[in-house]
């Protein structure tokens, strides 16, 4: 029996079986420590927005302060968003949704769990969004 590996053309993936209490337990962690680091990340971030609005320059500078402060932000947003996400991934292994398309309820591939572990949607499904929004576009 021929094995095919991901990078080849004929790779079909597997659905796979029910995650087990092992694999929930390693994404679980997965989250939290993903959790721990941005919500260290977003105080860090704070910070910095703080310390710059504190300093006091010319208008030019000034200028060139509230781009740095508008990056900031829009940097904290996006913490902000990943957080909110995982916090809801963190909810689905709870409930026992956790790894199942919420589009389509079929399994998420685990390789893209592993990559992604706050993952909503299957590769199957974003290909299926994109095609429609490719097909809205023209």
């Amino acid at each position: 029996m021929k094995t095919l590996l991901p990078s080849s053309t004929n790779f079909s993936p597997s659905i796979p079986p029910f995650l087990d209490n092992e694999k929930l337990c390693r994404f679980k962690e997965q989250l939290l420590t993903k959790q721990v680091e941005l919500v260290r990340k977003r105080s860090e971030i704070k910070t910095k927005i703080r310390s710059l609005k504190m300093k006091h320059a010319d208008l030019l500078d000034q200028s060139i302060l509230m781009g740095c402060i508008d990056n900031e932000i829009l940097h904290s947003q996006r913490c902000d968003d990943l957080i909110a996400q995982i916090e809801k991934a963190l909810e689905r292994i709870e409930n026992g949704e956790f790894g199942y398309c919420e589009l389509t309820g079929d399994p998420i591939d685990i390789r893209r769990l592993e990559v992604q572990p706050w993952a909503t949607l299957s590769i199957k499904a974003l290909e299926n969004i994109e095609k429609k929004h490719d097909s809205r576009r023209f």
